[in-house]
């Protein structure tokens, strides 16, 4: 920019100068040293609300207002190395002659990419690289066959440098079939767009971040031999993430299924007035509902420390109590199925605690 001799147009020009400086000082960039790496632990808040917010808008420099969020739980993310995980899926997930290979994973106690099909022992696996970060695919085990679902290519989050206005796509498949078990068929599109820049505050601060919006075309089939069914589910989800520089995760992710919203923001250890959060001291382990969705209330399967009195509460998406029941645990695996048939529930997402002497579990029910 050519300014004039004048006084007036030379502090006019110094005017917009400093405005282009401060723009550009804000419109962060990121890269992998921004992304997590193993060892790296998180906690993260959960809730299925936006607090009536619309994550569809952003722009450039803009303000997204999250301040209001409040937790239903809290989870802890950790992430560990590939060579940590069961030797059956390092196999397949960290061949050294393998240009997808993971280089971290996340270990899960639920396998819920279809619904209503569960499996134990899971981790997901991701690959971060100077190039890009994202998922490699999952593993777990299903009826003590461990299953590896391997991607044949890396589903991309971000690609580096991360910046406003860059627009990309990946897609990944993959087809598994075991004779007598049953096979497993997974086709996926992401198109990305980092759509906004500026300041987001959360309960847990105040962050510049980028915006990136993904948009997730996904086709979704499994077929079980055991069974003779099958089932086919075609999904289209956005999921919408906020990130900072040096905080690994997003600072706050938004995910919209069709009347679904999930909400997982970085936090730290909170209480809450809903009644899902009112234990800092036992650690909230997933539990998990066989099967779910499903139209009546579903087995419950946990894992005890110890023999227990425990009570069981099912409560609605604002955590109001709808129904306690008290029960006893045994020492190690638990199934527990309650006969609720008398209790009317309309269709829509239910919670379950299991509340226990020194720990709690806390699991998410559709009810169809």
């Amino acid at each position: 920019m050519k300014c004039s001799s004048s006084r007036t147009l030379r502090f006019i020009c110094l005017l917009l100068l400093a405005s282009l400086w401060l723009q550009a000082q804000a419109q962060i960039t990121l890269s992998q040293v921004d992304m997590p790496t193993s060892g790296d632990t998180f906690r993260l808040s959960i809730s299925t609300t936006t607090g009536g917010l619309d994550p569809a808008q952003t722009g450039p420099d803009h303000i997204w207002q999250y301040w209001g969020l409040s937790p239903l739980t809290q989870q802890l993310d950790t992430f560990i190395a590939v060579s940590a995980t069961p030797f059956t899926y390092q196999i397949f997930f960290n061949s050294p002659i393998d240009p997808h290979r993971a280089t971290m994973a996340i270990r899960r106690s639920l396998f819920d990419i279809i619904p209503g099909f569960e499996v134990g022992d899971v981790y997901e696996f991701y690959r971060s690289s100077g190039q890009h970060f994202g998922l490699s695919g999952y593993a777990g085990s299903f009826s003590g066959i461990p299953i590896p679902v391997k991607f044949n290519s890396t589903d991309i989050f971000y690609r580096f440098p991360l910046a406003y206005g860059n627009v990309d796509s990946s897609e990944v498949n993959f087809d598994f079939s075991f004779p007598g078990l049953g096979s497993l068929y997974i086709d996926k599109k992401r198109v990305n767009v980092v759509d906004g820049w500026g300041s987001l505050t959360t309960p847990f601060g105040t962050f510049q971040t980028l915006r990136v919006k993904s948009t997730v075309t996904e086709f979704d089939s499994l077929y079980l031999d055991t069974l003779s069914q099958g089932i086919a589910i075609p999904r289209n989800y956005t999921e919408y993430r906020w990130l900072a520089q040096g905080y690994g995760l997003p600072v706050l992710q938004i995910t919209i299924e069709g009347m679904m919203t999930s909400v997982a923001y970085l936090d730290s250890v909170r209480t809450s007035s809903s009644g899902l959060l009112n234990n800092t001291t036992a650690e909230a382990l997933e539990l998990q509902l066989i099967p779910n969705p499903s139209r009546n209330l579903p087995g419950l399967q946990l894992n005890a420390a110890h023999p227990q009195e425990v009570s069981i509460v099912v409560m609605d998406i604002s955590g109001k109590e709808m129904i306690r029941i008290p029960e006893k645990l045994f020492s190690g695996e638990n199934l527990l199925r309650l006969p609720l048939s008398e209790l009317s529930l309309s269709a829509g997402l239910y919670f379950i605690r299991v509340e226990g002497e020194q720990q709690q579990w806390l699991g998410k029910w559709i009810k169809h």
